[in-house]
């Protein structure tokens, strides 16, 4: 019986398989890790000022909001009254962007009154959680000498800051109208609290009207 000599074929080898290229996460650095503890720590602090209100917000119950240890809230702020001046600061970059949006309503109106939609966008502005937490501050810092002395300049620069807007909303950039826009969130600052106790929808009604009288008339003097 005769045999084949031809050469033995080779057993094919399996093709590789693919692997699939994982997603490679990439690690935040130390400054965004910074940053975002102080964030969480700082909106846990705007809540409990707004929620508890000054003599109530701790620095424990800020910790145990932000779901962060009390040795991570020193290691960035040694102090309960630098945590608050903090928030404080917090607060008036937020009131800023919060009047921006105000003086919009002005610039480019969508429809009705621009001077009444100027006024109410102001209102709004301070029925808002952190104009509750920032009026928590203001009352505090009047008896309370180490946190008047840190969130004193920080209300200064706010002011000068706001004061600054006025040419984008096409306001006069005089000083009178500068100490109109700021009473006008005076008054409505103080018609916040009021309206927490007792509400009057009436008197609120009327007090839109007249000041947006108040402030067409002066808007026609500038002229």
């Amino acid at each position: 019986m005769e045999h084949s000599c031809g050469p033995t074929p080779r057993p094919q080898r399996p093709k590789p398989r693919r692997c699939r290229a994982l997603p490679i996460r990439s690690r935040r650095s130390q400054a965004e890790r910074r940053e975002s503890t102080i964030a969480r720590l700082l909106d846990a602090t705007i809540g409990s000022l707004a929620e508890l209100g000054y003599a109530r917000t701790t620095t424990a119950g800020v910790c145990e909001r932000a779901q962060m240890s009390q040795g991570a809230l020193f290691r960035h702020f040694p102090s309960r009254s630098k945590l608050i001046a903090g928030a404080t600061a917090e607060l008036c970059e937020r009131h800023l962007q919060r009047m921006a949006v105000a003086f919009a309503s002005f610039s480019q109106p969508s429809g009705g009154d621009p001077v009444e939609a100027l006024v109410r966008e102001i209102r709004s502005a301070t029925r808002s959680q952190e104009h509750a937490a920032w009026h928590e501050v203001m009352v505090a810092a009047r008896t309370d000498k180490a946190l008047h002395k840190l969130v004193a300049p920080t209300l200064r620069a706010f002011e000068a800051e706001l004061l600054k807007g006025l040419p984008s909303a096409n306001l006069p950039t005089s000083s009178r109208m500068g100490t109109i826009m700021l009473s006008l969130m005076h008054l409505f600052d103080s018609e916040s609290v009021t309206i927490a106790v007792y509400g009057n929808a009436e008197l609120e009604g009327d007090r839109i009207e007249w000041l947006t009288g108040m402030l067409r008339r002066e808007l026609a003097l500038a002229e």
